[in-house]
């Protein structure tokens, strides 16, 4: 009887402490995989390490949790949780097994009675083992993950009680219905969505829904007051203004579900400031910056206590500063000869007697003397060149520049017309030949006229020579062999004509192309065309309206459902095989548009059925005609025979007789008895043999015959007219057909 002078304690079988020496010794892992229970059949167990079983166990199955004990690592805790529908017997001795299913660790315990749910007080009962061994290291600490380590009620209500909430997929921006599939902050929403609503004009209504075509309902989650807590925490996944944010609730408790009004503010997430670097800031209560700039003024920057640009500006203009003063009114200064070579102050009497002396500021112009050797050594001025000195084609006007040693320019023109010339000198001082100038409206060039190469891109009144016309072409795979790369590229964004190579990372791509050939004819923004071939030699185009693609369509001229035979393994290009397969309806569109879901709707959502046309011919849907009554596009009819019959009969022989002739069988050598009667006494026994008298006994024996046959003879009687049954066997195999060869069947996607 178990009181208070018991003991309880678990102890190694000697199976158990021999396979852990082993496991010790070579380094091997030992893996503990069960435990099992049992009432010991009423008796207060003491643990046995001889012991190969318990006593009397009722219950053994996998582990729940096996771990060494955090404060002692000699010590291994085992644990098992028995739920709530099993018991209704004792515990009071437990055992651990091996993976080998051998008894290696047995245990007493306090008897502890296990009710049944059906008791009305079912509960989950957690048995747990502390084990010391001598080393734990090869001891293997796995469990199978598929066992449930506490009741399912328990950790749903548990983690539901958490601030910490599953992501929903989008969140509200206003007051929306709570009810039907629509889009809300940019995504459209899909049945089993999570949805944080935040917005509502009756703020009571606000929380975590899951929508549905019909009313939404509160997220398991988030349906009680006791998971609505203040402080509650939500990312939300999806959305163009709340996209990537997490929001947390902000009421204060108490709260009462459906009462409350509940408000949420955003923790973090974006906050409407784009990216950059800013010199002034706004920041709200919780850190975020919802406002930025990069004020310019004094007043921008809050600034009260010093002087605005405009300020010193006015204070500045009225004083002339030393270097490059800025005068007012009418300063002057004294008038310096000409000969003068200094840095004194210029007034305009001194610079217009300058001017004149060159022809400047002047009716009148200097002439060059007749002499050409004189003419490259003339000063700066206004002059007329004669005919006989000129460096033009005729005489010319010339406005000439020229500082020591005889360097400089001059610009001439032909007096009366609009040509105009410059030449200029050498180092040495002598002189160039002139250079004719072009007009602005439609010049006339001559020669091979350049021009500096544009920026690729431009788009101005730049003059573009052939380096630019070149370049730009190439960049839309004309005139190279070498075309544009489309990488990581969305082509519903491709209107800019031109020919590319699409590659890896695109997006909106012909069904089943991951790489190609595009041209593109289009306008700036939202009108095109596309003509794609994929590498593999199939040919796609669209077309865009308004922003708008159409579904891409294949230029084979074979639309999309279309049923051929080939005669080879291999899946053509284009095709599918009509095996019945479920295919995806976004990968293949086209068919789908064609088919839909007459031949399986696939699961339902996203994908569908090709048609199943393996083993069987093909028949013409009747459509009315009332040769094949009640048909339907795709069903399926199986084989049969038109009903008939087959008769057989016998001839008739008509009467007669059937002769009988044989042999009997042999009977063997063999004697007959005879009646007899003796001399004295021979009327006594008529039709007797006589015999002598004396001669005793009833019968005499005849001699033998010997081993013989007897010939027979008979007639059988005449069986008159009459006829047998016949059976006709049947013949052919399973099913009716023709001759026929086996091709597989394709369609068209």
């Amino acid at each position: 009887m178990v009181d208070q002078t018991s003991q309880f304690y678990a102890i190694l079988t000697n199976v158990g402490a021999a396979k852990q020496a082993n496991a010790d010794a070579l380094g091997i892992a030992w893996k503990i995989t069960q435990m099992g229970v049992g009432d010991a059949n009423g008796s207060d167990p003491s643990p046995n390490a001889s012991q190969k079983a318990l006593i009397s166990e009722w219950r053994r199955a996998p582990l729940n949790q096996l771990k060494v004990d955090d404060k002692d690592t000699s010590i291994i805790v085992a644990e098992q949780v028995i739920p709530a529908d099993v018991g209704g017997k004792w515990i009071r001795e437990i055992g651990l097994y091996d993976a080998d299913g051998d008894l290696i660790a047995v245990a007493n315990c306090a008897p502890t009675y296990k009710p049944l749910l059906s008791q009305g007080s079912g509960r989950t009962q957690v048995v747990r083992m502390n084990l010391v061994v001598s080393s734990t290291s090869n001891v293997q600490l796995k469990i199978d993950p598929a066992v449930v380590l506490a009741t399912r009620e328990w950790v749903t209500e548990e983690l539901a009680r958490q601030d910490f909430k599953h992501s929903v997929v989008v969140a509200t921006t206003a007051n929306i219905a709570l009810s039907g599939l629509q889009a809300v902050d940019g995504v459209t929403l899909l049945a089993g969505n999570r949805v944080l609503v935040k917005n509502q004009t009756a703020a009571k209504d606000n929380g975590l829904y899951v929508a549905g075509s019909g009313d939404w309902t509160r997220a398991s989650d988030a349906d009680t007051s006791a998971k609505v807590t203040p402080g509650l925490l939500v990312l939300v996944e999806k959305g163009t203004t709340n996209g990537d944010s997490a929001w947390q609730l902000v009421t204060d408790p108490l709260i009462s579900l459906g009462v409350s009004g509940l408000a949420f503010e955003m923790a973090f997430g974006r906050s409407g400031v784009a990216a950059g670097t800013y010199r002034s800031v706004t920041v709200d209560k919780y850190g975020r910056v919802t406002a930025a700039s990069n004020p310019t003024t004094v007043a921008g920057y809050g600034l009260t206590d010093v002087y605005t640009k405009a300020a010193v500006d006015s204070a500045l203009a009225l004083k002339a500063p030393l270097a490059s003063p800025v005068f007012t009114g009418l300063p002057q200064c004294p008038t310096l000869p000409l000969s003068d070579n200094s840095l004194g102050l210029v007034n305009t009497k001194h610079l217009r007697d300058s001017l004149g002396a060159f022809g400047l500021g002047t009716a009148f112009t200097g002439t060059i003397p007749a002499t050409a050797e004189e003419l490259n050594s003339q000063p700066s001025g206004n002059y007329y060149y004669p005919t006989a000195t000129s460096p033009y084609p005729t005489y010319a006007f010339v406005q000439r520049l020229t500082y020591s040693n005889n360097r400089g320019f001059e610009m001439a023109n032909i007096p009366y017309t609009d040509r105009l010339f410059l030449r200029s000198s050498n180092n040495d001082g002598s002189w160039r030949a002139p250079v004719e100038f072009a007009p602005l409206g439609s010049p006339a060039f001559a020669g091979v006229p350049t021009a500096p190469t544009a920026a690729l891109g431009t788009g101005s009144t730049q003059l573009a020579n052939t380096a630019f016309v070149r370049s730009t072409l190439a960049q839309y795979g004309i005139g190279t062999a070498d075309m544009p790369d489309l990488l990581n590229k969305d082509l519903n964004t491709v209107y800019e004509g031109g020919l590319y190579y699409v590659g890896t990372g695109c997006t909106h791509l012909p069904p089943k192309a991951t790489a190609g050939y595009l041209q593109v004819w289009g306008n700036a923004s939202n009108h095109g065309v596309q003509k794609m071939i994929v590498v593999g030699g199939n040919e796609w185009s669209r077309t865009a309206v308004a922003g708008v693609w159409s579904d891409w369509s294949t230029l084979e001229g074979v639309p999309p459902g279309e049923v051929t035979f080939f005669a080879c393994a291999a899946v053509p290009r284009g095709y599918l095989k009509a095996n019945g397969a479920a295919v995806s309806r976004a990968e293949y569109p086209g068919l789908f548009a064609a088919i839909g879901t007459t031949y399986g709707v696939g699961n339902g959502t996203t994908t569908f059925n090709v048609p199943d046309l393996r083993g069987d011919f093909i028949r013409a849907l009747d459509e009315g005609r009332g040769a094949d009554l009640n048909r339907t596009l795709g069903s399926w009819q199986d084989h049969q025979n038109a009903s008939h019959t087959h008769a057989a009969t016998i001839a008739t022989a008509g009467a007669h007789v059937h002769s009988v002739s044989g042999t009997a069988a042999a009977a063997g050598q063999h004697t007959h008895g005879a009646p007899r009667a003796q001399n004295n006494n021979v009327g006594g026994g008529s039709p007797n043999f006589t015999t002598a008298n004396l001669q005793n006994g009833d019968t005499a024996q005849t001699y033998a015959a010997g081993q013989h046959t007897h010939d027979i003879s008979a007639t059988a009687w005449t069986a008159g007219d009459h006829t047998h049954a016949a059976t006709v066997l049947a013949s052919g195999g399973s099913e009716s057909r023709p001759r026929n060869v086996a091709l597989i069947a394709y369609i068209k996607y």
